[in-house]
């Protein structure tokens, strides 16, 4: 019997996210193995496993959580975790690489050129963007960013403004694949007496209104707030300090999607005052439209223009989203203007999340060489 080639799919993070697990799945359709191979992270310590499937591995020291803090820290953990991933390469022999950060990318193309192995770069949060840096330094990184898609085969970006941020020289190799979560069906709002759900998945940081979500959630009882995803203990700390807040833990992408498909809004806020936010294309913002329900996004966001005749979006400036309280509720004392919403929330995803159309791009960038 032939034997699989490998594809490894590999960023600073402990486990893969839904972006990467996405095309990890149209890899293995394509006749690859696809692992992951990712950071030691949180409380989770564990070198190898199973998350979704897939096999995962770990290497390096155990790397702090840090939210963009610490940076000679962040310096010497991303040093030996690359290390790590290289030898990890040397190991596996992989046919494909799939790098999801810039700065894995490094020992990614030293090991490809070295071994004539394909590369595929996908970016997940452009580098100038990530960091609040003076004009010359943020140009040095999205240079440097330019520079590394000129090394993969190809890249991958979530939504065309985002390929517009890098440089011209390199955007011939870069496809726009959105973050749709896959052939999602419509899943009808229900309701338990008058309660309102509301469920916050993905990364916990403070940069993304969960302090305001809690004010919201503890100033009205008829709301109640699930949270689910990783975080650094002082922010998950906080959380199960509110009876009004349900903490879930790191959850996987399908229990996520049945949270989703629970409740009756999504929020997706992001703290302008960090320049990569305001163009965020977050994976629980396209789930939202998938199950149909009604967007909640503070009106800093790029991707608002996208959505601007869909009419199914509840917005607020960021420093104003514990208002949408209020508005939450007055939608759903008024159901038929709240369902109504929730048929152009998946009108919006079926006209501009097409799974067949991302599936189509995937596959054309990892499939086997014949």
């Amino acid at each position: 019997m032939k034997k699989s080639k490998l594809a490894i799919f590999f960023r600073n993070g402990s486990k893969p996210v839904p972006r990467a697990l996405r095309m990890m799945q149209v890899a293995k359709n394509q006749g690859y193995d696809s692992i992951f191979c990712g950071a030691i992270r949180e409380n989770d310590s564990e070198i190898q496993g199973t998350w979704e499937s897939f096999k995962y591995f770990r290497v390096g020291d155990k790397y702090p959580l840090l939210n963009g803090k610490g940076l000679l820290t962040y310096i010497k953990f991303t040093y030996k975790f690359c290390k790590g991933l290289y030898f990890f390469f040397k190991e596996k022999k992989p046919d494909l690489l799939v790098a999801s950060d810039f700065e894995v990318m490094i020992p990614a193309i030293i090991y490809s050129k070295f071994y004539d192995i394909r590369l595929i770069y996908n970016i997940h949060d452009n580098l100038a963007q990530r960091y609040n840096v003076p004009k010359f330094i943020a140009f040095i990184l999205n240079f440097l960013e330019g520079i590394m898609v000129m090394f993969a085969e190809s890249a991958l970006v979530p939504e065309g403004f985002r390929r517009d941020l890098l440089p011209v020289w390199c955007r011939a190799k870069i496809q726009v694949v959105k973050n749709t979560p896959g052939d999602i069906p419509f899943s009808e709002p229900t309701f338990v007496g008058n309660k309102i759900r509301l469920f916050y998945g993905g990364w916990l940081n403070w940069g993304r209104g969960l302090k305001d979500l809690i004010k919201i959630a503890e100033s009205n009882p008829n709301i109640e707030l699930v949270i689910a995803g990783p975080g650094t203990e002082d922010i998950i700390s906080y959380i199960e300090g509110f009876k009004s807040v349900t903490y879930l833990g790191y959850i996987t992408h399908e229990q996520s999607l049945i949270e989703t498909s629970k409740a009756h809004f999504i929020p997706s806020f992001y703290n302008p005052n960090t320049l990569i936010n305001r163009y965020a294309a977050s994976n629980k913002l396209a789930e939202a439209l998938a199950v149909g329900r009604p967007l909640l996004l503070n009106s800093e966001l790029k991707i608002l223009a996208s959505f601007k005749d869909y009419d199914c979006v509840l917005k607020k400036d960021y420093k104003d989203i514990f208002e949408l309280g209020k508005v939450i509720n007055d939608l759903i004392n008024d159901r038929d203007l709240y369902f109504d919403m929730c048929i152009k929330s998946r009108k919006l995803f079926e006209e501009k999340y097409s799974w067949t159309e991302a599936k189509i791009k995937m596959e054309n960038m990892v499939k086997l060489n014949v």
